[in-house]
């Protein structure tokens, strides 16, 4: 799990209000930080905004989204979040940006541009491709989201996400629900009980017997020679009275 998703994860767990903004609105803050990406919903499709310069931006924007649909979907199937749908009733001719960026969208005599405030206006070109731009220059360039998580993208960005009382235990835990702090601990236990026998082993085998040197082994011999025929115990030089 990215910082990121455990920031998001954690901005759930601290929302108060039932007066939330739809949760898209809520991590633009932390998805969609200025001049770095955008998400753009127009016509029932999405459009991931990154600089175009730079293909690896592209790349770690996109897996940062789907993880956190990913850990959403796994929140929800567990009973740590409640996701309530609201209505997105989208204007047809005017695309909804999630971006920390924006302070607005707003038609302009151009249908094809939107002003979005702070000198900055979205523009879609060529109807494929929506572009940030800011004082004329270029700074975010849409490719399209795979049709496949546009429903995930729905149901979660234009939702109100609220945590239950599990949310907070899942979080104090490292992030692991009940059943994985469980496997956890049973794969700890299976290592001890696997390696629990090799080790007793190899510590006998190290420190289970005696050495003598060999001033030591003449001494023994010696004596032992010199009981004969005694039916004595073969080491008698154990016991106090025969030394």
């Amino acid at each position: 799990m990215n910082n990121e998703t455990k920031r998001i994860i954690r901005k759930i767990n601290d929302s108060k209000s039932i007066d939330l903004d739809c949760f898209g609105e809520t991590i633009s803050p932390i998805l969609f930080s200025v001049n770095k990406a955008a998400l753009c919903c127009f016509d029932n499709n999405y459009y991931l905004l990154t600089q175009n310069d730079n293909k690896n931006n592209q790349d770690i924007a996109f897996r940062k989204i789907v993880e956190v649909l990913s850990y959403l979907e796994d929140l929800e199937k567990n009973h740590l979040i409640y996701v309530h749908l609201q209505s997105n009733d989208l204007d047809d001719e005017k695309p909804y940006l999630f971006y920390d960026g924006k302070q607005h969208v707003r038609n302009c005599q151009d249908p094809n541009s939107w002003d979005i405030g702070n000198n900055q206006s979205l523009q879609l070109k060529d109807n494929t491709t929506f572009f940030i731009e800011k004082n004329d220059c270029t700074v975010l360039q849409s490719t399209p989201m795979p049709e496949p998580i546009n429903d995930e993208l729905n149901r979660f960005f234009f939702s109100n996400i609220y945590p239950t009382s599990k949310l907070d235990s899942y979080i104090r835990h490292g992030f692991r629900t009940n059943e994985q702090r469980a496997l956890r601990l049973s794969m700890i236990s299976l290592i001890i009980a696997v390696l629990l026998p090799v080790l007793v082993i190899f510590l006998s085998n190290r420190w289970g017997y005696v050495t003598i040197d060999k001033e030591q082994f003449k001494q023994l011999i010696s004596r032992q020679q010199s009981f004969g025929n005694n039916p004595a115990p073969a080491f008698p030089i154990l016991s106090p009275k025969n030394q």
